[in-house]
């Protein structure tokens, strides 16, 4: 089994180079069970930042040299394009 390759690297902005091997850490996550609502927007962007900040923060506790996040949406969340601004 082989980690951290791909066809098609991807080369980011920062000059991390995605696929070629090493292996970076990752978070994955979404937001907890919650209404899901115009009303609660400002909460959701709170709850994502804090999850985001944290997460960068103590990479770079731990010197990692790339970070990659990834947060699942659900379906209430992408009919409200307003959390993406």
């Amino acid at each position: 089994m082989i980690f951290g390759e791909v066809k098609f690297p991807l080369n980011t902005k920062k000059g991390f180079i995605v696929g070629v091997g090493t292996v970076y850490p990752g978070l994955n996550f979404t937001l907890p069970i919650m209404k899901i609502d115009d009303n609660e927007i400002p909460k959701i962007k709170d709850i994502y930042r804090s999850i985001i900040v944290d997460a960068c923060v103590r990479a770079l506790e731990l010197v990692n040299p790339c970070l990659v996040v990834e947060y699942d949406t659900l379906i209430e969340n992408d009919l409200r394009s307003q959390l993406y601004l």
